[in-house]
Order: structure tokens, then sequence, then C-alpha cells
């Protein structure tokens, strides 16, 4: 292709880079407009620089360009997604990539890598689709920043072999690329991106330097460069990891507390008074696109075929949690000598962690389906963001109200804040005689709940008082 054989910008000095981003001339594509790419695009345009997304839902490329976003549970995507394409038309979207990347300087990558849940391994294909369409139209001398979330050795051995593969070109010679994984939270993602440093690794100093100046440029955010590709996603798959073993240590730790009649939130806190230690919270196992997905990520490497004990037994206890809950509720239906034919559960929220819109791996999924594998008398679900929408087979309530009456018990299955300010009166009068709540989060209070005459249980919680 012609545009392939023009003069890119890894042929311009660093003062010409520097002043192509200052004067709004760079031409950005990103690939793939969903959490994170549609918040990552909009910030690039926020910044004044032409961007083009691509997504292959033409749902999501419609609302794009009609500056609405899909989803509404994103604070400040909205406003800023409306400037970007209705005021300063700064951004538009396509269902072609081809489209996005044909005038691009610099293409942002932020497509999909989940996991495959029978096999626990990464699958990659969404990713590298991508880079062999963005190959077949990518400009020579552009350059490829991978956002997705990969395992330490993937852009090295997968991603670059594609795009050599399906452009003719070699990197380092004739594109360049570099590893910039996105390190927001849902739900904060907007002022995540001010807040957060980022982590830039490239195949060469010149790809780490470009990047770096234009992260700098564009996020307003400290940017750290790292040796290489695979130092910079290792960052972001360790980093994850590590939450992941300690939640399931403190899993652990909150099963423990039951058995000894301790409060797990009143050993926490206590511990948490002490310079070194770091706190983290119990729950019925992890979800998201993150903490499930990243572990084996990691111990997908060669490289981590003998070792990595502590994460392998980390990812069992998170995993095993749903089943820890089923066993609350089991101990519970003797209390109020019930058979579990004969019970209704409500389960309070789906989502992998609160106020966002968002079920990917969550463990509440399992819990519903451990409940209806053992033929409860009836599963109600009701979430915020999820309203009259189906869950596991099971059509989601239009209100709090209408999932509590007649429940026996109560699941605090997401921490969502509407959940966190119940009155528990109101509830104890809805619910069956004697009605029970478990609180799989360690957010619910237990006195208000029992003071209203309710049974309360939780993870760890077997010692409130």
């Amino acid at each position: 292709m012609d545009e392939n054989n023009s003069q890119g910008v890894l042929d311009l000095e660093f003062s010409e880079w520097v002043k192509k981003i200052k004067n709004g001339s760079l031409n950005v594509a990103v690939i793939g407009l969903g959490r994170i790419g549609l918040p990552t695009a909009v910030t690039i345009a926020q910044a004044g620089l032409p961007t083009v997304g691509a997504d292959i839902n033409a749902d999501i490329v419609k609302s794009v360009n009609s500056g609405k976003p899909v989803v509404n549970d994103e604070p400040g995507l909205e406003d800023v997604l409306h400037k970007v394409v209705i005021k300063s038309r700064k951004l538009t979207a396509s269902t072609e990539i081809g489209v996005a990347t044909r005038d691009a300087d610099v293409i942002v990558v932020c497509l999909p890598t989940p996991l495959d849940d029978d096999s626990k391994k990464t699958d990659y294909q969404f990713l590298l689709d991508g880079c062999s369409e963005i190959a077949k139209h990518m400009r020579r001398q552009s350059l490829i920043v991978i956002e997705s979330t990969v395992g330490p050795n993937i852009v090295e051995e997968k991603v670059i072999p594609v795009l050599e593969k399906h452009s003719g070109m070699a990197s380092g010679r004739d594109f360049g690329v570099a590893a910039c994984p996105e390190r927001a939270n849902p739900s904060t993602i907007m002022t995540d991106f001010g807040n957060i440093p980022r982590i830039v690794g490239g195949i060469n100093q010149r790809c780490t330097d470009f990047v770096v100046y234009l992260y700098e440029f564009v996020f307003n955010t400290s940017v750290i460069p790292v040796s290489d590709c695979k130092t910079a996603n290792a960052v972001k798959v360790v980093e994850n990891v590590f939450r992941d073993v300690n939640v399931a240590f403190i899993n652990e730790m909150a099963i423990f507390c039951d058995r000894m009649g301790i409060d797990v939130n009143e050993l926490i806190k206590g511990c948490n008074t002490k310079y070194n230690f770091i706190p983290h919270f119990p729950g019925p196992g992890v979800g998201g696109p993150c903490l499930p997905v990243n572990p084996y990520q990691l111990l997908d490497a060669p490289e981590a075929e003998d070792i990595m004990q502590v994460v392998r037994a980390a990812r069992e206890v998170n995993t095993q949690m749903p089943s820890y809950v089923i066993g609350i509720l089991t101990d519970s239906l003797k209390e109020i000598d019930k058979n579990h034919t004969d019970v209704t559960v409500g389960i309070l929220g789906v989502s992998y962690k609160p106020n966002v819109a968002d079920v990917q791996l969550t463990p509440i999924r399992e819990i519903v389906d451990r409940l209806q594998d053992m033929k409860v008398k009836s599963v109600k679900i009701f979430d915020p963001f999820f309203i009259n929408t189906e869950f596991s087979g099971i059509r989601t309530e239009e209100s709090l109200e209408l999932l509590v009456m007649d429940c026996d018990v109560l699941i605090l299955g997401t921490d969502h804040d509407e959940f966190l300010k119940l009155d528990y009166k109101m509830i104890k009068k809805m619910m069956r005689q004697q009605g029970v709540i478990i609180d799989t989060r360690g957010k619910l209070p237990y006195s208000d709940i029992r003071d209203a005459g309710l049974i309360f249980q939780g993870i760890g919680r077997q010692g409130s008082q």
C-alpha cells in the first residue's frame, strides 16, 4: 500500500515527535471500545489528538458516534464523550479496523483477553485476530501500543510475530511496539487515568521514549519506563496476583475466625494499626477481567511450571469461597429449622464489584448455580445495574421490595451502595419468619440486623456480638 512507503512517526526526531503531539497533528487509532478502550479513546481525543476508534460491535460504534456511552456506570465518561464527539469532533468510531488505522501514527490496542473457564488458559484470539487485521492496514513506521492485559511474554512471542507475518514488515525496523498495560479500576477509570502512574516498556529505547511522552501528555500522570514489554506486562500481572494472594489469605483467616468465634473485621482493624500490614477483605471469591485471570497468565509461562505454589494455592482458596457461602446457608437453615427445598433465597447484587454493571467471572454466578442445583424452592435476584434481565437463567427483579417479599434468606452478593443503607425493620416485615441475612462482603451492620429480629451470618463474622 502507498501509505506503507510514506514517512512515519518513528522517522521523526524526538523534538519533532513532541511538536507533533503538542500541535495536535498526531493521529491515533484505538482498537477495542470496551470498558478501557472507550475511556482511553475519549481521553486521547480530549487532549486534542484526532482519534478514530474501532470495535466489531456495531451498537457500541453507533453509541460512540452519537456521543452516548453504552454503559452509564463510569462517572465522567459521558460528559467527555459528548465533548469530543459532538463539540470538538476529535473522536469518531468505525466497525472496521482498516478505517481506524489507515491514517494512524499510533495504534492503541485495548482488546479483551478473557479466561477460558474450563482450561484456565487465557484466550488471546481476540487480541491476535485484531493484531492480524491491524497489520494489514498499518502504516510503515507507525507505533503500536498494547494496553490489553497479557502474560509477560505474550507481546514478544505472540503479538509481534502476528504483526510481522501479516504486514510483511519487521518490528524495530519498519514499525514500533510498546506495552503499556491499563491499570484503572471500573467505576473510577476517568479519575484513575490521572492518578495512577503508567508503566511503559518498548521493544527499543526509541519506542519507550515516544510512548512515555505521549502518555504523560495525554493522561497527565507520571509514566514509568521499564526495560521492555515483558517487564511492563509482568508489573500489571504481578500487582493483581499480589491482591489475589492476599485476598486468599484473608479468606482463610475469615474461615479460621468463624471457627474461633472471632469477628474478622475486628481482626483486620487491629492488624491495620501496625505499619507493615496491608488490609484486604474476605468475600465470596474474586471476579472481573483481572484478578481471576492474571494468576493464570503468570502460571502459563513455562518458567513458572515448577514454582508459584503460593499463587496456585491462592487460586484454589478463592475459587472455593462460593462453596463456603453455601455452607453458611446450610448451617443457617438448621438454625431456622428449614429444609433447603422449602426456602426462597434472595440475592442482593450479582456484579463482581460494587457500583458497576459488570458480571465478568463474578463468583455470585456459582452461588446462584449451586442454589439451583440444590433445588431450593426459589432463587430471586435484584441488582440495581441489572433490572429485569437474565442472570444464570433467572429473570432479575425490578425492585428491592419485589426481591425481599417472602424470602427466607437474603444473601448480600455485591456491596452496592444501595444495599448498605437498608431498613432492616421493614425487611423483617416483608421476609418470612424467621429471616436470615448472610453478608458475604463484611459490610452490613450486624447489630441493626439482629435488633430487627433477623438472624445474621457472614464470612468471618461468627464472632460478631
